[in-house]
């Protein structure tokens, strides 16, 4: 099974100017970029349905077979993926007028069925995260940064702190990568999750703090 994240030619417009540089599904809104939050929840590489000129680094695999076809504008949430799993060969869901995904046959007929739609439809089950404007990356950010949180420890322990002058309030809300550098710091994650990517640095004097909305 394949899955293709395409970029809704009704929404990339207003994500410009950061669609002139990668897919819709390339944008970051929390922890992880739109692409990584499938491709982490389905356990399945993902390509790029996107402008001509951006292929060569984004670029789609192999269109042959069946596949999933994402809006890469959507941000997964675990019903929404059940959802997406759930989909038989020829159905395709909605939020109102806007295709979420579809399960088709033929992976070679994706251009065609975007545009003209699908008739075996279903509506989502539970109010769903768009990027539909610049903005939104701002508005739902803090939302997703949990969501993301959630999803990357779940299950995994984190590194410790690891130096005697840094102070840490709320270490339950707070996970380190294995090689992160920290000297001196504040992180506070009293009012949300604080995640330290692999190998970061955190520097003297520095002050971090966690937030939810």
């Amino acid at each position: 099974m394949h899955v293709l994240l395409f970029d809704d030619p009704a929404i990339r417009p207003h994500l410009l100017p950061f669609t002139f540089t990668r897919p819709i599904s390339g944008l970051r809104c929390g922890i992880l970029t739109l692409a990584e939050k499938w491709q982490h929840r389905l356990q399945l590489p993902v390509g790029y349905l996107t402008e001509l000129y951006l292929q060569a680094k984004y670029p789609a695999g192999s269109v042959q077979g069946p596949a999933l076809v994402i809006n890469g504008a959507i941000c997964p949430s675990d019903m929404l993926v059940q959802q997406v799993q759930r989909l038989q060969a020829g159905e395709a869901l909605y939020s109102d007028q806007t295709l979420v995904a579809a399960h088709l046959a033929d992976a070679s007929m994706v251009a065609e069925l975007i545009q003209d739609g699908f008739q075996n439809t279903h509506e989502v089950e539970e109010p769903i995260t768009i990027i539909q404007q610049v903005w939104h990356l701002f508005l739902y950010n803090g939302a997703e940064i949990r969501r993301d949180f959630d999803l990357l420890t779940k299950g995994r322990q984190s590194e410790p702190v690891g130096d005697a002058h840094t102070i840490v309030y709320a270490p339950e809300n707070i996970f380190i990568e294995p090689g992160v550098k920290i000297r001196a710091a504040i992180l506070n994650a009293e009012n949300g999750p604080i995640y330290l990517g692999k190998n970061s640095q955190v520097h003297e004097g520095a002050i971090i703090r966690g937030r939810l909305r």
